[in-house]
């Protein structure tokens, strides 16, 4: 894409990000808080995090379920699933507030699948966050 490109730690640190995307990535990582907390050590108040993951079946459908893991079927290169509520402990964990969250139904090669996407910031002090409004 026209603009768009790969960078480093060293280019980070040197650079004021607008907007940073994590577009099916923490799914795929042993440590997601690890690389949250990475990208929220760089970013700007006013930068904007955008993340995408797969909002599976498995955990849109079984919400709140102790034995969810023991539904899944067929294991693929996947090793995190994700609720809406564990991506807004996961980002208020690692100093970040959700401005924005919702399941994404998509379509395409003859598949339906639905995506969670939220945009986020760096948590000001003693600002309520999404997680707070849902309780």
């Amino acid at each position: 894409m026209d603009g768009a490109s790969r960078v480093d730690k060293r280019t980070v640190e040197g650079t004021d990000y607008d907007l940073i995307v994590l577009s099916h990535v923490l799914e795929h990582l042993p440590y997601p808080d690890d690389a949250i907390s990475e990208i929220a050590s760089v970013m700007k108040p006013e930068t904007v995090l955008y993340i995408e993951v797969p909002h599976e079946d498995l955990m849109r459908l079984n919400h709140g379920a102790t034995d969810t893991h023991t539904k899944k079927k067929y294991w693929h290169e996947h090793i995190n699933f994700f609720t809406q509520d564990s991506l807004l402990a996961l980002l208020e964990r690692c100093g970040l507030r959700a401005l924005g969250m919702q399941s994404i139904e998509a379509e395409g090669g003859g598949k339906h699948w639905h995506i969670s996407s939220i945009a986020c910031s760096l948590q000001p002090p003693n600002v309520n966050t999404l997680a707070d409004s849902a309780s």
